[in-house]
């Protein structure tokens, strides 16, 4: 009789898996969907240049949101009891609001002496930080409460009103639309968010100073390991796009821009969606079912990948030149050198929550460094000797290289069994991408 239940509990555990990444999947694509569809219309409205000026603003941001909040949020789900979790969010949602506002003194001082250094929209950069860290605490939240469809709904809402408004924006000719229009897309998504988890009532009646700075020290790690690891592994992706801004012509850093916003930013949100579930489930669970469900994730995520990098290597050029327009064309060739890479991110970026799960933040800080020197090397070396189209493929082999360690890394930590016949089918179509990928590199030079 304990081992039927045992197994109808399992069955029912794994049932409320599958929905719950099914919910994230399916909101995560829609949401990706919408500014990829919209792409083709913005792509007419907006240069190459208004491009490059959001992907460096976009940047900027990146680095910044992940010190405002010292990764706090990522401890949400730690606590055994929900007041200790809403003390964490009103803990995360004080120091992001703080460190904003510094920031935002810090950015205007940096304007005052040294003018030399342009920020596009540095008058929306602060603001926008802070409405993306509120996101992430509140995600974090809804992750924990298991309410993956006000996720997927907010992700959804902020994506339409982002697309509809920098639409809007673009059709009066409004330069800083596509800044605009993302900032506006965030207090869609932080509106839709209030409206189902309840956040701001729960924390009234659970909130307590003296809890929260105990919770604070309590999980100090996060702001002393993580959050320098986090950095690393932002710095390592948005730096190098402002370095370019010291090498290349804003044209290119446009197409570059480009590139990622339909390549690697969908692929990154798709990546912290099931993250969440993984995270959640790989500190909750024991070894044997947080290996199995990594499994299962590999399973979704390489065959997509795969799909997507063979595509990008022999139709990508053409189809994204037709797409959006001749002057264009050089973004289907950038996404063709950052395919590899990608996948790999793909694959393998959900499972990296394993390091905070089992306490491993210092393995991932490791490697984060190398990551971020190798970027940066790749920028400055390349900046200064080779062209723009040389400079992007480099960048793209070594994130493919180093990803691969840290894909192989991730492997060993979740303790993944694939069965031969796995091995063997993965192996012969990983083989096939490199050939691919180097047969598009030689006829390209």
């Amino acid at each position: 009789m304990n081992n039927r239940i045992r197994i109808s509990l399992k069955r029912l555990q794994q049932s409320n898996i599958t929905k719950h990444v099914a919910t994230l999947g399916l909101g995560s694509f829609v949401s990706q969907l919408i500014p990829i569809a919209a792409s083709l219309i913005l792509s007419r409205m907006y240069s190459p240049k208004a491009y490059g000026d959001w992907g460096i603003f976009i940047s900027y941001a990146g680095i910044l949101t992940v010190l405002v909040s010292g990764r706090y949020e990522l401890a949400i789900l730690r606590p055994k009891k929900e007041v200790g979790a809403l003390n964490l969010v009103a803990l995360s949602t004080f120091l992001a609001f703080a460190v904003s506002i510094v920031s935002f003194l810090f950015l205007y001082l940096l304007d005052y002496l040294k003018p030399s250094i342009v920020i596009p929209g540095i008058n929306y950069l602060p603001f926008y930080v802070f409405l993306t860290s509120l996101i992430q605490i509140y995600n974090g939240y809804a992750n924990r409460t298991e309410q993956y469809a006000a996720i997927a709904r907010s992700s959804i809402t902020r994506s339409l009103i982002q697309a509809g408004s920098r639409i809007a924006m673009g059709s009066f000719r409004y330069d800083n639309g596509l800044i605009a229009g993302a900032l506006l897309g965030s207090v869609a998504g932080i509106w839709s968010l209030l409206r189902k988890i309840h956040i701001i009532r729960n924390i009234r009646r659970a909130f307590s100073f003296r809890y929260m700075c105990r919770l604070a020290h309590t999980y100090r790690y996060f702001p002393f390991f993580q959050m320098p690891s986090a950095l690393l592994n932002s710095l390592s992706t948005n730096l190098p796009l402002i370095l370019m801004a010291f090498f290349f012509s804003k044209e290119q850093i446009g197409c570059f821009s480009m590139a990622i916003t339909l390549l690697y930013l969908p692929v990154m949100l798709i990546s912290n969606s099931l993250g969440q579930i993984f995270y959640q489930k790989a500190t909750s669970c024991p070894p044997e079912e947080t290996a199995k469900l990594a499994h299962n994730f590999l399973r979704l995520t390489f065959p997509i990948g795969l799909a997507m990098s063979l595509f990008l290597i022999w139709g990508g050029e053409a189809l994204l030149g037709f797409l959006l327009g001749e002057r264009w064309s050089t973004t289907g060739l950038y996404a063709a050198y950052l395919s590899p890479w990608i996948w790999l991110i793909l694959c393998f970026s959900p499972l990296g929550m394993i390091f905070d799960a089992i306490d491993k933040q210092k393995t991932e800080m490791i490697l984060n460094i190398c990551l971020f020197v190798s970027r940066i090397l790749v920028i400055v070396i390349g900046g200064s000797l080779l062209s723009a189209h040389q400079t992007i493929l480099l960048y793209g082999i070594a994130g493919t290289l180093l990803w691969s360690v840290e894909g192989y890394i991730i492997y060993r930590l979740t303790d993944i069994r694939l069965p031969d016949k796995e091995k063997m089918l993965a192996s012969l179509f990983i083989c096939i991408v490199l050939l691919s990928w180097s047969i598009k590199i030689w006829y390209t030079f």
